[in-house]
C-alpha cells in the first residue's frame, strides 16, 4: 500500500497536463480567466441584447415623437383657456384649442381684435394709443397674460402648461 501511495504523487502531473484547462488546474492564466466570468457573489449583472437595444430605442423614438407632435403641431396643453376680463368683470372664457377671432370692446368704447389660431392667443388690433397689447407676442401657457391698459381688457391664459420662468428674484 505504501508503494501505492508514493507512485500517486509522480503520476499527478501527468493526468495535469492532458486534463482540459479549467478552475481546477494550475495554469495562471486558465485561473485567471475563470474568475473574470464569474460574478462576484451577491452582484447581478444585467447584459441586454441586440434586440433589447432595438426595442428600447423604438420606445425612446417614440416617447419623443409623441412630446413633439403635442408640442409642435397642437402648440399649447390640452386644457387651455383664455379668460377676458375688461374693466375688471369676466366677459368670455375661451378654449385655445378653436382658431377664432374676437371683437373685444373695452372701457370708454375702445376696440380690440384678439385672435386665436394655432393654440395661441395675439391681440392683433387695437385703437388705444400705446399699442402695447399688439406689440406683445402671442401667449398660450398658463399664467401669460397681455393687457390693454387704456381699455382696461386683460388676457390671461388658464390650465394647461405652466409658463417658464425666464427671471428671478430674492
Amino acid at each position: 500500500m505504501d508503494e501505492k501511495k508514493k507512485a500517486a504523487p509522480a503520476d499527478l502531473p501527468a493526468a495535469q497536463e492532458n486534463a482540459p484547462p479549467g478552475p481546477e488546474t494550475s495554469d495562471p492564466e486558465a485561473s485567471d480567466t475563470a474568475e473574470k466570468k464569474a460574478a462576484p457573489a451577491g452582484r447581478i449583472t444585467l447584459r441586454l441584447t441586440r434586440g433589447d437595444r432595438r426595442l428600447l430605442l423604438l420606445l425612446g423614438g417614440g416617447a419623443l415623437l409623441c412630446m413633439l407632435v403635442q408640442t409642435i403641431i397642437l402648440g399649447h396643453s390640452p386644457g387651455s383657456m383664455v379668460e377676458i376680463t375688461v374693466g375688471g368683470k369676466l366677459v368670455q372664457t375661451v378654449s385655445l384649442s378653436t382658431d377664432r377671432t374676437i371683437q373685444l370692446t373695452g372701457v370708454g368704447g375702445g376696440t380690440n381684435t384678439l385672435v386665436i389660431k394655432n393654440g395661441k392667443a395675439d391681440m392683433t388690433e387695437a385703437d388705444c394709443p400705446d399699442q402695447i397689447c399688439v406689440k406683445h407676442r402671442a401667449v398660450s401657457k398658463k399664467g401669460e397674460s397681455i393687457v390693454c391698459l387704456p381699455h382696461q381688457i386683460v388676457v390671461t391664459v388658464t390650465g394647461g402648461e405652466a409658463a417658464e420662468v425666464d427671471a428671478g428674484t430674492q
